[in-house]
Protein backbone atom coordinates (compact mmCIF):
# COMPACT_ATOMS: atom_id res chain seq x y z
CA UNK A 1 0.00 0.00 0.00
CA UNK A 2 1.43 3.36 -0.98
CA UNK A 3 0.93 5.43 2.15
CA UNK A 4 1.00 9.20 2.05
CA UNK A 5 4.27 10.28 3.60
CA UNK A 6 4.06 12.40 6.73
CA UNK A 7 7.34 14.30 6.42
CA UNK A 8 8.99 15.88 9.45
CA UNK A 9 12.28 17.76 9.71
CA UNK A 10 14.71 16.41 12.30
CA UNK A 11 16.77 19.28 13.71
CA UNK A 12 20.43 18.53 14.41
CA UNK A 13 21.70 19.61 17.85
CA UNK A 14 25.50 19.28 17.86
CA UNK A 15 27.09 18.91 21.26
CA UNK A 16 30.70 19.71 22.02
CA UNK A 17 32.84 16.75 23.09
CA UNK A 18 35.71 17.08 25.56
CA UNK A 19 38.20 14.50 24.32
CA UNK A 20 38.97 11.94 21.64
CA UNK A 21 38.38 8.46 23.07
CA UNK A 22 39.77 5.54 21.10
CA UNK A 23 38.49 2.17 22.30
CA UNK A 24 40.44 -0.67 20.69
CA UNK A 25 38.36 -3.40 22.34
CA UNK A 26 35.07 -2.06 21.03
CA UNK A 27 36.24 -2.34 17.42
CA UNK A 28 36.49 -6.12 17.20
CA UNK A 29 33.42 -7.83 15.80
CA UNK A 30 31.69 -10.49 17.92
CA UNK A 31 32.91 -13.57 16.02
CA UNK A 32 36.52 -12.46 16.16
CA UNK A 33 36.15 -11.41 19.80
CA UNK A 34 34.91 -14.93 20.63
CA UNK A 35 37.86 -16.55 18.85
CA UNK A 36 40.37 -14.31 20.61
CA UNK A 37 38.87 -15.12 23.99
CA UNK A 38 38.36 -18.87 23.73
CA UNK A 39 40.78 -20.21 21.11
CA UNK A 40 44.11 -20.83 22.84
CA UNK A 41 45.92 -21.29 19.52
CA UNK A 42 44.51 -18.13 17.91
CA UNK A 43 47.95 -16.49 17.69
CA UNK A 44 49.07 -19.17 15.29
CA UNK A 45 46.20 -18.50 12.92
CA UNK A 46 46.08 -16.33 9.84
CA UNK A 47 43.13 -14.35 11.17
CA UNK A 48 45.14 -13.17 14.19
CA UNK A 49 48.04 -12.01 12.02
CA UNK A 50 45.57 -10.21 9.78
CA UNK A 51 44.04 -8.50 12.81
CA UNK A 52 47.42 -7.22 14.04
CA UNK A 53 48.36 -5.98 10.58
CA UNK A 54 45.04 -4.20 10.04
CA UNK A 55 45.02 -2.70 13.54
CA UNK A 56 48.48 -1.23 12.98
CA UNK A 57 47.39 0.24 9.66
CA UNK A 58 44.09 1.61 10.98
CA UNK A 59 45.44 3.15 14.18
CA UNK A 60 48.42 4.52 12.29
CA UNK A 61 46.03 6.41 10.03
CA UNK A 62 43.88 7.56 12.97
CA UNK A 63 46.91 8.83 14.89
CA UNK A 64 48.27 10.67 11.83
CA UNK A 65 44.89 12.34 11.34
CA UNK A 66 44.45 13.52 14.93
CA UNK A 67 48.10 14.54 15.29
CA UNK A 68 47.70 16.93 12.37
CA UNK A 69 48.12 20.47 13.68
CA UNK A 70 44.80 21.89 14.85
CA UNK A 71 42.63 19.03 13.65
CA UNK A 72 41.90 17.46 17.05
CA UNK A 73 40.48 20.74 18.41
CA UNK A 74 38.57 21.27 15.17
CA UNK A 75 37.02 17.79 15.45
CA UNK A 76 36.14 18.25 19.14
CA UNK A 77 34.38 21.58 18.51
CA UNK A 78 32.41 20.05 15.65
CA UNK A 79 30.98 17.43 18.01
CA UNK A 80 32.80 14.54 16.36
CA UNK A 81 31.34 15.07 12.89
CA UNK A 82 32.91 17.07 10.03
CA UNK A 83 32.47 17.09 6.26
CA UNK A 84 35.32 16.51 3.84
CA UNK A 85 34.52 19.89 2.34
CA UNK A 86 35.12 21.54 5.73
CA UNK A 87 38.39 19.62 6.10
CA UNK A 88 39.60 20.66 2.63
CA UNK A 89 38.68 24.30 3.35
CA UNK A 90 40.46 24.44 6.71
CA UNK A 91 43.41 22.06 6.24
CA UNK A 92 45.86 20.92 3.58
CA UNK A 93 45.11 18.28 0.88
CA UNK A 94 47.27 15.50 2.45
CA UNK A 95 45.02 15.42 5.55
CA UNK A 96 41.88 15.17 3.45
CA UNK A 97 43.48 12.37 1.44
CA UNK A 98 44.38 10.40 4.59
CA UNK A 99 40.77 10.65 5.79
CA UNK A 100 39.49 9.52 2.38
CA UNK A 101 41.92 6.57 2.51
CA UNK A 102 40.58 5.58 5.94
CA UNK A 103 37.04 5.70 4.56
CA UNK A 104 37.91 3.50 1.57
CA UNK A 105 39.64 0.82 3.64
CA UNK A 106 37.71 -2.19 4.94
CA UNK A 107 38.86 -4.17 7.96
CA UNK A 108 37.88 -7.34 9.80
CA UNK A 109 36.85 -5.15 12.74
CA UNK A 110 34.44 -2.25 13.08
CA UNK A 111 35.93 1.18 12.47
CA UNK A 112 35.26 3.72 15.21
CA UNK A 113 36.32 6.64 13.02
CA UNK A 114 34.92 6.31 9.54
CA UNK A 115 33.76 8.15 6.44
CA UNK A 116 30.30 7.78 5.02
CA UNK A 117 29.14 9.95 2.17
CA UNK A 118 30.98 13.24 2.69
CA UNK A 119 31.23 12.95 6.47
CA UNK A 120 34.13 11.93 8.73
CA UNK A 121 32.73 10.98 12.15
CA UNK A 122 33.13 9.02 15.37
CA UNK A 123 30.76 6.06 15.13
CA UNK A 124 30.83 5.42 18.90
CA UNK A 125 29.06 8.70 19.73
CA UNK A 126 25.37 9.58 19.99
CA UNK A 127 24.28 12.49 17.76
CA UNK A 128 21.32 14.49 19.00
CA UNK A 129 18.22 15.53 17.04
CA UNK A 130 14.71 16.67 17.83
CA UNK A 131 11.37 16.97 16.03
CA UNK A 132 8.29 19.07 16.73
CA UNK A 133 5.03 17.15 16.41
CA UNK A 134 1.63 18.56 17.43
CA UNK A 135 3.41 21.35 19.26
CA UNK A 136 5.45 18.90 21.36
CA UNK A 137 9.19 18.33 21.22
CA UNK A 138 10.62 14.84 20.88
CA UNK A 139 14.38 14.52 21.39
CA UNK A 140 16.34 11.48 20.28
CA UNK A 141 19.89 10.39 19.55
CA UNK A 142 21.03 8.64 16.41
CA UNK A 143 23.35 6.09 17.88
CA UNK A 144 24.94 2.66 17.51
CA UNK A 145 22.27 1.29 19.89
CA UNK A 146 18.60 1.52 18.93
CA UNK A 147 17.79 1.64 22.66
CA UNK A 148 18.78 5.32 22.55
CA UNK A 149 15.61 6.05 20.60
CA UNK A 150 12.47 7.04 22.56
CA UNK A 151 10.02 4.20 23.11
CA UNK A 152 7.01 6.42 23.85
CA UNK A 153 5.63 9.76 22.70
CA UNK A 154 2.58 10.96 24.59
CA UNK A 155 0.17 8.04 24.95
CA UNK A 156 1.60 6.22 21.92
CA UNK A 157 4.35 3.67 21.56
CA UNK A 158 7.21 4.98 19.45
CA UNK A 159 8.83 2.55 16.98
CA UNK A 160 11.72 3.16 14.57
CA UNK A 161 12.67 1.78 11.19
CA UNK A 162 15.94 2.16 9.27
CA UNK A 163 15.35 -0.41 6.53
CA UNK A 164 14.06 0.27 3.02
CA UNK A 165 11.06 -1.95 3.85
CA UNK A 166 9.04 -2.10 7.09
CA UNK A 167 10.83 -5.02 8.73
CA UNK A 168 11.71 -3.22 11.97
CA UNK A 169 8.13 -1.97 12.33
CA UNK A 170 6.78 -5.48 11.73
CA UNK A 171 9.24 -6.90 14.25
CA UNK A 172 8.30 -4.22 16.82
CA UNK A 173 4.60 -4.96 16.39
CA UNK A 174 5.13 -8.71 16.79
CA UNK A 175 7.23 -8.18 19.93
CA UNK A 176 4.49 -5.89 21.27
CA UNK A 177 1.93 -8.68 20.75
CA UNK A 178 4.15 -11.04 22.74
CA UNK A 179 5.21 -8.68 25.56
CA UNK A 180 2.23 -6.35 26.02
CA UNK A 181 -0.86 -8.03 24.58
CA UNK A 182 0.62 -11.31 25.78
CA UNK A 183 -0.65 -13.56 23.03
CA UNK A 184 0.31 -17.00 24.29
CA UNK A 185 1.44 -20.03 22.33
CA UNK A 186 -2.01 -21.61 22.63
CA UNK A 187 -3.84 -18.72 20.95
CA UNK A 188 -4.96 -18.71 17.33
CA UNK A 189 -3.24 -15.39 16.68
CA UNK A 190 0.14 -16.62 17.92
CA UNK A 191 -0.15 -19.86 15.94
CA UNK A 192 -1.15 -18.05 12.75
CA UNK A 193 1.77 -15.63 13.07
CA UNK A 194 4.25 -18.34 13.96
CA UNK A 195 3.14 -20.68 11.16
CA UNK A 196 2.58 -18.12 8.39
CA UNK A 197 4.87 -15.19 9.14
CA UNK A 198 7.67 -16.88 11.01
CA UNK A 199 9.41 -15.91 14.23
CA UNK A 200 10.33 -12.41 15.30
CA UNK A 201 14.04 -12.77 14.59
CA UNK A 202 13.43 -13.64 10.93
CA UNK A 203 12.45 -10.05 10.18
CA UNK A 204 15.86 -8.73 11.10
CA UNK A 205 17.80 -11.60 9.58
CA UNK A 206 17.76 -12.96 6.05
CA UNK A 207 14.64 -14.05 4.15
CA UNK A 208 14.11 -16.61 1.46
CA UNK A 209 13.96 -15.38 -2.13
CA UNK A 210 10.19 -14.90 -2.00
CA UNK A 211 10.29 -12.99 1.29
CA UNK A 212 7.50 -15.30 2.38
CA UNK A 213 7.30 -14.62 6.11
CA UNK A 214 7.90 -10.90 6.01
CA UNK A 215 5.32 -10.29 3.27
CA UNK A 216 2.59 -11.79 5.43
CA UNK A 217 3.61 -9.75 8.46
CA UNK A 218 3.80 -6.70 6.22
CA UNK A 219 0.14 -7.15 5.22
CA UNK A 220 -0.80 -6.84 8.88
CA UNK A 221 1.37 -3.74 9.21
CA UNK A 222 -0.33 -2.04 6.26
CA UNK A 223 -3.71 -2.87 7.77
CA UNK A 224 -2.73 -1.26 11.11
CA UNK A 225 -1.95 1.92 9.19
CA UNK A 226 -5.16 1.63 7.14
CA UNK A 227 -7.24 1.41 10.32
CA UNK A 228 -5.43 4.28 12.04
CA UNK A 229 -3.74 2.27 14.80
CA UNK A 230 -0.30 3.19 13.43
CA UNK A 231 0.84 6.47 11.92
CA UNK A 232 4.23 6.64 10.22
CA UNK A 233 6.36 9.76 9.93
CA UNK A 234 9.39 10.04 7.68
CA UNK A 235 12.14 12.09 9.29
CA UNK A 236 14.50 14.02 7.04
CA UNK A 237 17.41 15.78 8.77
CA UNK A 238 18.23 19.43 8.31
CA UNK A 239 21.84 18.24 8.57
CA UNK A 240 22.77 14.58 8.06
CA UNK A 241 25.61 13.69 10.41
CA UNK A 242 27.67 10.56 9.74
CA UNK A 243 25.77 8.44 12.26
CA UNK A 244 22.47 9.46 10.63
CA UNK A 245 23.76 8.50 7.18
CA UNK A 246 25.08 5.20 8.56
CA UNK A 247 21.68 4.19 9.97
CA UNK A 248 19.33 5.87 7.52
CA UNK A 249 17.71 4.50 4.38
CA UNK A 250 19.23 5.17 0.98
CA UNK A 251 17.23 8.41 0.66
CA UNK A 252 18.78 9.60 3.97
CA UNK A 253 15.50 9.32 5.91
CA UNK A 254 14.51 7.43 9.05
CA UNK A 255 10.93 6.30 9.73
CA UNK A 256 9.17 6.71 13.05
CA UNK A 257 5.81 5.19 13.93
CA UNK A 258 3.40 6.26 16.65
CA UNK A 259 1.28 3.26 17.62
CA UNK A 260 -2.00 3.85 19.48
CA UNK A 261 -1.78 0.91 21.84
CA UNK A 262 -4.88 1.86 23.85
CA UNK A 263 -7.10 1.90 20.77
CA UNK A 264 -5.57 -1.33 19.50
CA UNK A 265 -5.97 -3.17 22.80
CA UNK A 266 -9.61 -2.10 23.08
CA UNK A 267 -10.25 -3.37 19.55
CA UNK A 268 -8.31 -6.62 19.86
CA UNK A 269 -10.28 -7.58 22.97
CA UNK A 270 -13.67 -6.58 21.53
CA UNK A 271 -15.25 -9.91 20.61
CA UNK A 272 -18.70 -8.42 19.94
CA UNK A 273 -17.79 -7.28 16.40
CA UNK A 274 -19.02 -9.46 13.54
CA UNK A 275 -15.41 -9.95 12.44
CA UNK A 276 -13.04 -9.22 15.31
CA UNK A 277 -9.69 -7.49 14.88
CA UNK A 278 -7.85 -10.65 15.92
CA UNK A 279 -9.71 -12.64 13.28
CA UNK A 280 -8.89 -10.01 10.64
CA UNK A 281 -5.19 -10.22 11.46
CA UNK A 282 -5.34 -14.03 11.27
CA UNK A 283 -7.09 -13.78 7.89
CA UNK A 284 -4.35 -11.49 6.58
CA UNK A 285 -1.65 -13.89 7.75
CA UNK A 286 -3.42 -16.84 6.13
CA UNK A 287 -4.41 -15.17 2.87
CA UNK A 288 -2.75 -16.76 -0.16
CA UNK A 289 -3.24 -13.67 -2.31
CA UNK A 290 0.27 -12.58 -3.21
CA UNK A 291 -0.56 -8.89 -3.39
CA UNK A 292 0.73 -6.64 -0.64
CA UNK A 293 -0.24 -3.20 -1.92
CA UNK A 294 -3.81 -1.97 -1.82
CA UNK A 295 -6.55 -1.54 0.73
CA UNK A 296 -7.83 -4.57 2.57
CA UNK A 297 -11.53 -5.42 2.99
CA UNK A 298 -13.03 -8.23 5.02
CA UNK A 299 -16.10 -9.76 3.37
CA UNK A 300 -18.34 -12.79 3.97
CA UNK A 301 -18.77 -15.52 1.37
CA UNK A 302 -21.88 -17.61 0.63
CA UNK A 303 -20.95 -19.97 3.46
CA UNK A 304 -20.76 -17.04 5.89
CA UNK A 305 -16.99 -17.42 6.14
CA UNK A 306 -14.87 -14.23 6.29
CA UNK A 307 -12.14 -13.63 3.72
CA UNK A 308 -9.72 -10.90 2.63
CA UNK A 309 -10.64 -8.91 -0.47
CA UNK A 310 -8.83 -6.21 -2.40
CA UNK A 311 -12.17 -5.04 -3.81
CA UNK A 312 -14.69 -3.15 -1.65
CA UNK A 313 -18.06 -4.61 -0.71
CA UNK A 314 -21.21 -3.89 -2.70
CA UNK A 315 -23.66 -4.82 0.04
CA UNK A 316 -23.75 -4.58 3.81
CA UNK A 317 -25.48 -6.87 6.25
CA UNK A 318 -26.61 -7.31 9.84
CA UNK A 319 -25.23 -10.61 11.12
CA UNK A 320 -27.73 -10.99 13.96
CA UNK A 321 -30.88 -10.07 12.01
CA UNK A 322 -29.72 -11.78 8.79
CA UNK A 323 -30.59 -8.75 6.64
CA UNK A 324 -28.56 -7.41 3.71
CA UNK A 325 -28.92 -4.16 1.82
CA UNK A 326 -27.23 -1.37 -0.10
CA UNK A 327 -24.27 0.46 1.42
CA UNK A 328 -26.17 3.76 1.31
CA UNK A 329 -29.25 2.32 3.02
CA UNK A 330 -30.77 5.21 5.07
CA UNK A 331 -32.03 2.86 7.78
CA UNK A 332 -28.68 1.11 8.28
CA UNK A 333 -26.74 4.38 8.19
CA UNK A 334 -29.06 5.93 10.75
CA UNK A 335 -28.35 3.11 13.18
CA UNK A 336 -24.64 3.20 12.37
CA UNK A 337 -24.53 6.88 13.31
CA UNK A 338 -26.05 5.92 16.66
CA UNK A 339 -23.44 3.22 17.13
CA UNK A 340 -26.10 0.50 17.37
CA UNK A 341 -25.24 -1.48 14.25
CA UNK A 342 -21.46 -1.57 13.86
CA UNK A 343 -20.75 -4.62 16.03
CA UNK A 344 -23.06 -6.74 13.85
CA UNK A 345 -21.94 -5.27 10.53
CA UNK A 346 -20.75 -7.61 7.75
CA UNK A 347 -20.14 -7.06 4.04
CA UNK A 348 -20.71 -9.00 0.84
CA UNK A 349 -19.26 -8.81 -2.66
CA UNK A 350 -22.59 -9.81 -4.24
CA UNK A 351 -26.24 -10.51 -3.54
CA UNK A 352 -25.59 -14.16 -4.35
CA UNK A 353 -23.15 -14.38 -1.44
CA UNK A 354 -25.58 -12.64 0.92
CA UNK A 355 -28.50 -14.89 -0.09
CA UNK A 356 -26.31 -18.01 0.05
CA UNK A 357 -25.31 -17.05 3.61
CA UNK A 358 -29.01 -16.94 4.54
CA UNK A 359 -29.62 -13.18 4.50
CA UNK A 360 -32.82 -11.59 3.19
CA UNK A 361 -33.21 -8.20 1.41
CA UNK A 362 -33.72 -4.98 3.37
CA UNK A 363 -37.30 -3.67 3.23
CA UNK A 364 -36.11 -0.02 3.26
CA UNK A 365 -33.44 0.16 0.53
CA UNK A 366 -34.51 -2.87 -1.52
CA UNK A 367 -38.33 -2.81 -1.27
CA UNK A 368 -39.07 -4.69 -4.52
CA UNK A 369 -36.68 -7.52 -3.71
CA UNK A 370 -38.01 -7.58 -0.17
CA UNK A 371 -41.59 -7.96 -1.45
CA UNK A 372 -40.48 -10.77 -3.76
CA UNK A 373 -38.66 -12.46 -0.90
CA UNK A 374 -41.67 -11.95 1.39
CA UNK A 375 -44.00 -13.42 -1.19
CA UNK A 376 -41.76 -16.40 -1.70
CA UNK A 377 -41.54 -16.95 2.05
CA UNK A 378 -45.34 -16.89 2.42
CA UNK A 379 -45.85 -19.23 -0.52
CA UNK A 380 -43.38 -21.67 1.01
CA UNK A 381 -45.42 -21.60 4.22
Amino acid sequence: MNNVKNMLTAIYSPSKIEKISIDRGALINENLKWELQFDKKIKEKKIYKQLIQEENEYFGLVNDIFNHTGFKDFFLKSGGNVSLQEIQSNFNPPLAEKIKTLGRKSYIFHKQFDVIGDIFFDRSLNYNYFIILDGKKLEFSVSPMSLSYPEKFGDCLCWWNWASDNRYFVASFYQYLIDDVKIGENTKLFKAWDERAGCYSSFELSFDEENYGFDRGNRVWHYLIQEGFAKVYTLRPDYACGQWLYHAKSDHTIDMCLFDKDAFERAVRDKSRAISLQKKIILLLNSDDERIDGKYYFLMDANEKPYVSFEPAKFGGHKKLKIYGKLDCPSANRYLRKGQYAKHRVFFASEEDAIGAGYRPCAVCMPEKYKKWKGGEQSND
